[in-house]
């Protein structure tokens, strides 16, 4: 196993990433519940998440998975003077290669935050993380109809490395960014 060390926290110009917790589970359930229908027609794990319980069950594997090194889940939300945090998505770095020098990262974000490169910064500031871990070599994928998903790895310069089954894979190697 890989020894890796991500941080709690990503500060991006617009965005902040925070290492999600099981004390998020409560808000992360509001915010997928009242997008399930625009999230679930991109997302399969939308509908294992019925209710807070399953969100709480969720981020114990997840949190887990963190201790373990193959998963970094985080919060998107808005800097500010704020003492809390108001998530308006998530993003992470998953399914890391044996060897440590490959990862998918995926992404969500509310509807009233969409369209305004939000998630294209948080994605960046996630990726720069990926490689001070030595990662070398990123995937995105989408299915072909989610466009908004899609033009996110195109404008950070991944490459649409091939169509499989119902996803467009995206690759970014390290010496290409």
């Amino acid at each position: 196993m890989i020894d890796r060390v991500f941080p709690d926290e990503i500060e991006c110009s617009r965005v902040v990433l925070t290492t999600l917790r099981l004390a998020d589970s409560e808000e992360l359930f509001e915010l997928i519940d009242s997008e399930r229908d625009r999230l679930g027609q991109w997302l399969d794990w939308v509908s294992s998440c019925q209710s807070v319980e399953d969100v709480r069950r969720r981020r114990r594997a997840k949190i887990t998975r963190r201790k373990e090194g193959s998963l970094f889940d985080y919060a998107i939300s808005l800097p500010g003077a704020e003492t809390t945090r108001k998530i308006i998505g998530a993003c992470g770095a998953f399914g890391f290669g044996d060897d440590g020098l490959t990862c998918e990262l995926g992404y969500w974000i509310s509807e009233a935050h969409e369209g305004r490169g939000l998630v294209t910064e948080a994605v960046s500031g996630l990726q720069d993380a990926c490689f001070r871990q030595g990662v070398e070599e990123m995937r995105i994928s989408c299915i072909p109809e989610n466009e908004r998903s899609a033009s996110i790895p195109r404008r950070l310069g991944y490459r649409r490395k091939t169509h499989s089954g119902t996803d467009l894979i995206f690759v970014l190697r390290a010496e290409d960014s």
